[in-house]
């Protein structure tokens, strides 16, 4: 690790940053989990469920922050932002399949996507031509940038 990449106490200087925005994104998801709670949308159960998500979720971004950071060499680093665009093109576009389409059919009163399509081509559009159109998108996207990850600043 370079000199100037810790604070005087010790502490990288990410740290800081990330448990400012751990705690706010976990002050929001708590809100909303005691809001669906109250209002009966979940159990108990599901209560704890979603805290014990959100401890876990903490863990694995500090995690991953710290590995980021302090263990991966640049080239390693790279490698990491490349699979990062993929797997992220890959993600929107299942979501985007799944949710997107159901929502606008449902708007236009349409029948849900295997009964439009017949579930064969309604599988083969979600698990297969949705995920490869993504990671391409996410991998050309990420070209662009040169592997930059979007929030990450200059140097």
């Amino acid at each position: 690790m370079e000199e100037g990449e810790r604070r005087r106490d010790g502490k990288p200087k990410w740290w800081r940053r990330f448990w400012i925005e751990a705690t706010i994104g976990s002050v929001i998801l708590y809100v909303i989990l005691f809001a669906f709670y109250f209002s009966n949308y979940i159990d108990l159960y599901g209560l704890l469920r979603g805290i014990a998500s959100i401890f876990s979720a903490i863990f694995c971004c500090y995690a991953i922050a710290y590995i980021k950071t302090e263990v991966l060499s640049e080239k390693a680093l790279l490698k990491l932002n490349k699979l990062a665009f993929v797997v992220g093109g890959v993600s929107i576009s299942i979501g985007i399949t799944l949710f997107g389409v159901g929502v606008i059919l449902r708007i236009l009163n349409l029948p849900s996507l295997p009964q439009l399509l017949g579930t064969c081509p309604a599988i083969l559009l979600t698990a297969v031509i949705a995920p490869i159109t993504g990671g391409l998108l996410g991998y050309w996207f990420g070209k662009r940038r040169n592997f930059r990850l979007p929030f990450k600043k200059k140097d």
